[in-house]
């Protein structure tokens, strides 16, 4: 069972299909919950979207990772996205007074929205597709996928998101450490709150040779004033190099967990 961010039709689900063509798929409402469910049993891998090229990081869904001790990723896949408005049928796009959608996806629109509709209310909601069912009168909107269809509803014919190269990095996430080859190790590191621990941190995958893919860093929680930095870097976990290197980082660090390798 796999567990992804509903309902069906959503970016989530469309990644699940990709990373699990095979497997049964359950919705669910919220990160919370999916991350909930994996920890319970109740669903033996979940999809999380990590990154968008437009927004960055997924902050809800990095501190999940962090902070939940079993998570571990272990696939990817990068999808495209492409934003449309959704209105009932009857409704009109050249007169829209709010509009419905996850946080992210009205971000990545918030310059046609706010040319077009500046007066407009933006509701965030759970999820793209969850936006729809709060669509009421002929003057709301949602944003969903160029993909998505519902009966009684119609899509524009034209895209809202602010730029066309819009992508957004999938993991799939499970509570085994799988060890195969991988392309990329992810790991997170909280570091001494003085002069160069960035530094220090990044020098040692330099003297490793390893070339870092994304860096990202979030308050730490319990440490007020203090940094936990999200790495990524292009490592085969498998190498004895990369394992030493991994083993000098969380020597280095105050805490440290390796997210994933795929």
């Amino acid at each position: 069972m796999v567990g992804y961010l509903g309902p069906q039709g959503s970016y989530s689900y469309l990644a699940a299909k990709e990373l699990c063509p095979e497997s049964e798929l359950c919705e669910y409402a919220n990160f919370s919950l999916l991350v909930r469910a994996l920890e319970r049993g109740e669903c033996d891998k979940i999809v999380l979207p990590i990154e968008n090229t437009l927004n960055g990081g997924v902050l809800q869904n990095l501190d999940l990772l962090y902070e939940t001790e079993s998570l571990y990723a272990y696939r990817e896949c990068i999808m495209r996205i492409e934003h449309r408005l959704i209105v009932r049928e009857g409704g009109d796009f050249t007169h829209i007074d709010r509009v419905f959608s996850h946080r992210q996806a009205i971000e990545q629109c918030s310059r046609y929205l706010t040319e077009h509709f500046p007066a407009s209310e933006r509701v965030f909601t759970d999820s793209t597709a969850g936006g729809v069912d709060r669509l009421e009168k002929p003057t709301d909107a949602g944003i969903v996928g160029a993909h998505f269809q519902r009966d009684g509803f119609r899509l524009s014919d034209f895209s809202v998101s602010d730029e066309p190269n819009n992508f957004t990095h999938f993991l799939l996430v499970g509570k085994e450490k799988v060890r195969k080859p991988t392309k990329h190790v992810f790991f997170a590191a909280a570091m001494q709150h003085e002069p160069g621990s960035l530094v220090k941190l990044l020098s040692i995958l330099h003297v490793y040779g390893k070339n870092m893919t994304r860096i990202e860093s979030r308050p730490n929680k319990v440490s007020p004033g203090e940094y936990v930095f999200f790495i990524e870097a292009e490592a085969d976990i498998c190498d004895r190099r990369t394992c030493a290197m991994l083993d000098l980082i969380e020597e280095t660090s105050l805490h440290y967990k390796l997210l994933g390798a795929y």
